[in-house]
């Protein structure tokens, strides 16, 4: 299981699922599930964060790494997705 971020650390849940493929129930992860006071603290830390929020072009730059992070890692986000569903490529 992989810890989630929340409100700048790395954090586990309360408890986890696990996730299978619908086509052939075959185990594919465990997730952490986030419990009542750590939505809160996740609200609270969105609400605090739109309140100090950035300039549109530090927002613009910081999209554009994620993009670049995503595009390096396609072939695993396409990989994991169509696991997820139960569908083939």
């Amino acid at each position: 299981m992989k810890p989630f971020f929340l409100n700048g650390q790395w954090c586990t849940g309360a408890t986890t699922e696990e996730v299978r493929n619908p086509w052939n129930g075959e185990s594919i992860a465990e997730v952490a599930l986030a419990d009542r006071e750590q939505v809160a603290a996740a609200v609270e830390g969105a609400v605090r964060a739109f309140e100090n929020r950035s300039s549109a072009a530090d927002r613009a730059s910081c999209l554009r790494r994620v993009a670049d992070g995503i595009a390096a890692r396609h072939a695993e986000f396409v990989a994991t997705i169509v696991t997820e569903a139960g569908k083939p490529v």
